[in-house]
């Protein structure tokens, strides 16, 4: 019977002493196949977390990064949204499509959450991102950066934009994001405590992409900008006046105002990264 103990050896019972029994035996195995199934359900599994210095306060910021098997494969980059971190589930699916088509891959924090000035935009966080390309750069041969990011995430990869000595980004998919902060916190007032903690006067028109970044061009750089028309978070004129902006200089950017809320659209946004990185 299972529940019974089964001597291993015939003798003097001290010699079998610390010996796993018949029930032992079976719960250590009940342990190793549930040790196996919690490593092999990590969602990150591949990935290895690095820690990158910013130049700029000698700050380390961590990040997921994951080296294609291939040569110059393209660099997708996910960008954490407004309240999250690096390693939240949002970054998931676009590290799983990196690992399907073979594009290596960075989850960068920059700071988290976008409740304090050091965050949402500001330098110190858009350098974090740029020190973590210059070191997947220096850990494998890359093609094109691309990125992807949805509500605070689109907001990060726009500001990105703003300061010209950064590593260079060839394509950006933003979904949601608030890109007009002066009009946001009017807009939608539960983000008041956020964005005064982030700037104030001027300090908020320049990390407002859509203020920004007008008259300046990009002609390297496609940019899609997707905002869903039932956001009750970022309201969709938002992407519309962001998309002004970069029309008006002539630069390659896309529009679609879909209708949808405000979760991200992950069939559009995989769409065009495929489409794109070929």
């Amino acid at each position: 019977m299972c529940d019974r103990e089964i001597t291993l050896k015939k003798g003097n019972p001290s010699e079998n002493r610390g010996r796993p029994t018949g029930r032992g035996l079976i719960g250590m195995l009940i342990l190793l196949l549930l040790l196996d199934v919690q490593v092999s359900a990590s969602p990150w599994s591949g990935a290895e977390r690095i820690d990158v210095r910013n130049p700029i306060d000698g700050v380390y910021e961590p990040s997921y990064f994951y080296a294609a098997k291939g040569e110059n494969r393209p660099l997708l980059v996910a960008l954490h949204s407004w309240p999250r971190h690096f390693d939240h589930a949002v970054n998931i699916n676009p590290f799983n499509w990196a690992k399907q088509y073979d594009w290596n891959f960075l989850a960068t924090n920059h700071r988290g959450p976008h409740d304090r000035k050091e965050a949402g935009g500001s330098r110190l966080a858009l350098t974090d991102i740029s020190e973590a390309i210059k070191e997947a750069k220096r850990r494998t041969t890359v093609g094109i950066t691309a990125f992807a990011g949805c509500s605070g995430g689109g907001f990060t990869a726009l500001n990105y934009l703003r300061i010209k000595s950064l590593e260079p980004v060839e394509l950006i998919v933003s979904m949601n994001g608030p890109m007009n902060l002066k009009k946001w916190r009017k807009q939608n007032p539960s983000f008041e405590k956020d964005i005064s903690a982030l700037c104030s006067g001027a300090g908020c028109v320049r990390r407002s992409p859509a203020l920004s970044l007008k008259r300046r061009r990009f002609p390297n750089t496609k940019i899609y900008l997707f905002q869903g028309l039932y956001d009750e978070v970022v309201h969709y004129s938002q992407g519309i006046e962001m998309f002004n902006t970069l029309a008006s200089s002539g630069n390659h950017v896309f529009l679609q105002v879909g209708e949808h809320g405000h979760s991200c659209n992950w069939k559009a946004m995989r769409n065009v990264l495929v489409n794109e990185l070929k």
